[in-house]
């Protein structure tokens, strides 16, 4: 009976290690909601104007630079946010729609003036990737890559 008393914490001690393991070190996407994601980008198809609301098709176009800010995040973590404006005019003749676009390193961005064109990717409206100088680089709001186990 003694032996019991020993065994059970010790068996409940490794399996709790056992699930932990698992969670720590198991598919980084167990939903598959990240692939699902990255798959739907893919088989988008273009769109044929630009989309007034969001929308399952990509859309290219030009926008322009108006501005850039710094930020810090926890443990050292920094980037740079973008804001960029439609270049073309609202119906009613105002200037178009500003968007901040974020996850970017500050070479990524040097040289960029007040109003220099940029060229980004539109998908369920936001914008996921811009190309400055002919980069293409992901924002924040690109889908999240999963890793091929």
């Amino acid at each position: 009976m003694e032996s019991v008393r020993l065994v059970a914490p010790i068996v409940g001690g490794l399996l709790a290690v056992v699930i932990t393991a698992v969670g720590a070190f198991g598919p980084d996407d167990p939903d598959g909601e990240a692939a699902a994601e990255m798959e739907s980008l893919r088989s988008a198809p273009a769109c044929d104007s630009q989309p007034t609301k969001p929308a399952a098709c990509t859309w290219k176009g030009e926008f322009e630079f108006v501005g850039s800010e710094y930020h810090e995040g926890y443990r050292g973590r920094s980037w740079y946010s973008i804001d960029l404006r439609d270049t073309r005019l609202d119906p009613d003749g105002s200037p178009g729609f500003v968007r901040a676009v974020e996850k970017f390193d500050r070479e990524d961005i040097e040289g960029l003036t007040y109003g220099t064109p940029v060229a980004a990717t539109l998908w369920r409206g936001r914008i996921i990737e811009v190309r400055i100088d002919g980069r293409e680089l992901p924002t924040s709001d690109y889908p999240e890559t999963v890793p091929k186990g």
